[in-house]
């Protein structure tokens, strides 16, 4: 059953959840696909006369190539080939200088030669290189908050010991890790998620991104255009510390008449997160209160009653004023706003003239258990590896524990045996079998010895995570062959994953790129 129910979902995915980067609804393909969120229709999909070539164009395209082909050269390397010389002539002397240089120059030569057949090795796609940068430079930029937080909890780790190499061979690992089978294994007895709710997180989402728009203006035409048209009442596109951003909205298709009393007055509310990831890790390492017999994370707290004060007297007006008894509140946002939106849900929810739904995508964690776990009217979706639904101030430290006692070495003796056997190929003459064996003689012990005191050795036990994320979870992964989506336990994401795309929900434009 779980197998047809996937397999039904990546056919759905693949039939009608195509979604380009650019596209304003990349998520389901996240959600379906569930975070990532901007929907399109498939090639298969659009009428014979949208196909986006004609015959006269596919012509003219193989005739600019062919051109092309006419006027290339063969007689001096091209630009990617003297590179990759200039590359190869640079390590081969750092290995000469190995074997033959003094103590200085060889721990000079060993510095560089590692660095170099990491980056060869590792070198990919521009997306990865880029993710990769990106998440090791917010480690530094926020290193000292990060320190203070580590202090906190466990005290003693010595973060000037963190290196990018350190980082890239520690998600490499990761990322042989938690591959597909290990993916499967870890969701074999979840339910999955059924096509009428992808459908209709797709809208939701819509809706979310709406309230990072730039205007009034922006956000009104947003609405007007959405699958499910509304009205804007309120919109404030400013944010400030503990007031978020966001938007109410009257969905203009109502029922006006009940079975016995008039239905609910249906309002949306959108609440708008932190534009880039740095934000929000400076955000997810506040301190956690006391919040209904358990905790909340503070700064998202802060936010979510903001949005409940600010609005419940003037729903309420509303309401009377439409002739209904109830409201029926359906709250949406992505990442921090999110979490505001589960708090904001939480408070409204204990009104009894207040029916109320929360969908939040990419939500970070912000409930201690027992309160996320009873908060069943919030939906929480998660993208794949997406970093901050995962972050909170015990899953970092955590994972700087788990970087400094990460043995990496093994991981640089490979890439530079692997740098051996190309020079070997390169140069046959200078790399001989003898000079190959000699330099890997040399090296091994030295790289052990040079960098080996970066690597420490049980540190320390682990921290339990206090906050989770809020309500019934949802988490869309890449199963292999395409996306699956299935609802998971809260405490489902104890640990940050540190992949190539986990830092997909940086922008406001892209909150989870699913390609």
């Amino acid at each position: 059953m779980f197998r047809s129910s996937a397999t039904k979902l990546r056919r759905s995915v693949s039939r009608r959840i195509f979604v380009p980067a650019t596209t304003t609804r990349a998520l389901l393909a996240t959600v379906v696909a569930a975070t990532s969120f901007h929907t399109s229709r498939t090639l298969l999909e659009r009428p014979p006369t949208d196909f986006p070539f004609d015959i006269a164009n596919i012509k003219e395209t193989f005739q600019k190539a062919v051109a092309l082909d006419d006027d290339k050269t063969t007689d001096a390397p091209d630009k990617r080939e003297q590179e990759t010389i200039m590359a190869f002539q640079q390590i081969a002397t750092g290995f000469m200088s190995l074997i033959s240089g003094n103590e200085e120059a060889k721990n000079e030569a060993l510095a560089d030669l590692v660095a170099q057949a990491r980056d060869k090795m590792q070198k990919g796609e521009l997306h990865d290189n880029l993710t990769i940068e990106e998440v090791f430079e917010l480690v530094k930029t926020y290193v000292a908050l990060i320190q203070q937080v580590a202090d906190k909890y466990v005290g003693g780790i010595d973060l000037s010991k963190l290196t990018p190499t350190t980082f890239i061979y520690y998600l490499e690992r990761e990322d042989e890790r938690k591959n597909p089978s290990w993916k499967a294994r870890m969701h074999r007895f979840c339910s999955t998620i059924d096509l009428d709710k992808v459908d209709e997180l797709n809208r939701d989402l819509e809706l979310a991104l709406l309230a990072y728009a730039d205007t009034v203006t922006d956000i009104e035409k947003g609405l007007s255009g959405a699958a499910v048209p509304a009205d804007l009442v309120y919109a404030n596109v400013d944010s400030a510390p503990g007031e978020p951003a966001h938007y109410v909205a009257i969905p203009r298709h109502q029922e006006t008449k009940g079975f016995l009393t008039a239905p609910p007055l249906e309002v949306i509310m959108g609440v708008r997160g932190t534009k880039s990831i740095a934000d929000a890790i400076t955000d997810i390492l506040c301190d956690s209160e006391r919040y209904r017999g358990g905790k909340a994370h503070g700064y998202i707290l802060k936010g979510g009653k903001f949005l409940f004060e600010k609005h419940r007297a003037t729903l309420e007006e509303i309401c009377r004023k439409a002739g209904r008894s109830k409201i029926k509140l359906k709250l949406v946002g992505h990442s921090l706003g999110a979490g505001a939106a589960s708090i904001a849900g939480i408070e409204f929810n204990e009104l009894s003239n207040f029916e109320v739904e929360v969908v939040g995508f990419g939500c970070p964690a912000c409930l201690s258990k027992d309160l996320a776990e009873k908060s069943t009217f919030i939906t929480t979706v998660v993208n794949d590896s997406d970093a901050i639904p995962r972050c909170s101030a015990a899953t970092i430290t955590n994972l700087l524990l788990n970087l400094v006692e990460f043995d990496w070495i093994p991981y640089s003796q490979r890439d530079i045996d692997s740098i051996l056997k190309a020079l070997k190929g390169f140069n046959s003459v200078l790399f001989s079998d003898d000079a190959v064996r000699k330099i890997r003689k040399t090296i091994t012990p030295l790289i052990r010895e040079h960098f080996g005191h970066l690597i420490e050795r049980d540190v320390t036990n682990r921290i339990r995570p206090q906050i989770f994320v809020p309500g019934k979870v949802i988490h869309i992964y890449r199963d292999g062959v395409g996306m699956a989506g299935c609802y998971v336990p809260n405490d489902f994401f104890s640990e940050i994953d540190v992949t190539r795309r986990m830092a997909e929900g940086r922008s406001c434009q892209q909150p989870h790129i699913m390609e």
